[in-house]
């Protein structure tokens, strides 16, 4: 019975037991082990192990992060841009990321939806994924979704939501 749990502009979680006789038993290794979520074929959730324990039947109770907590894994240094698209500074805060990272928990920038402006940005050394909630999604708004298609990890930074729902909210009934 995996839980997956997603929220907006935040990594999200599973949570999923593992029996000692599961032929992937000894595959799941914190922080290294990249597990997929998916709903029929269309990739839903991608992310790492954060926390197993052993029970006292050997059954592995595995905690996850999703792949926006990647940005958790790199420091941005110190670094002053005086007039800068802020589109520019988010690809430039994402290519600092990369060159600190594997290859599979760096991102590729997809789509960019929010207003361009010129802006005035400091960077002291902080968490990447910091650096973004503050000094864009905070200052400029929007939304982050990460997504993998051929192998590639995409970061978007999306002004508005992509899913709607037109099913009419009425108390007492849905």
């Amino acid at each position: 019975n995996p839980v997956l749990e997603t929220e907006v502009n935040v990594s999200g979680s599973l949570d999923f037991i593992m029996p000692a006789g599961h032929v992937f038993y000894n595959n799941i290794m914190m922080l290294n082990t990249d597990l997929d979520v998916y709903e029929g074929d269309k990739l839903i959730w991608f992310g790492r192990p954060i926390e197993i324990k052993t029970d006292f039947y050997r059954q592995k109770q595995v905690h996850c992060e999703g792949a926006l907590a990647f940005l958790n894994d790199s420091v941005q240094e110190y670094h002053e841009y005086t007039s800068i698209s802020i589109r520019d500074f988010f690809r430039k805060v994402i290519a600092t990321h990369n060159s600190q990272v594997e290859k599979n928990r760096q991102f590729t920038v997809g789509n960019i939806t929010v207003p361009d402006k010129k802006v005035y940005r400091k960077l002291k050394y902080e968490q990447t994924k910091d650096v973004i909630d503050r000094q864009c999604l905070n200052a400029e708004g929007g939304y982050l979704f990460v997504r993998r298609e051929n192998g590639i990890n995409y970061i978007d930074w999306l002004q508005e939501l992509p899913y709607t729902c037109n099913q009419p909210i009425e108390f007492g009934l849905n």
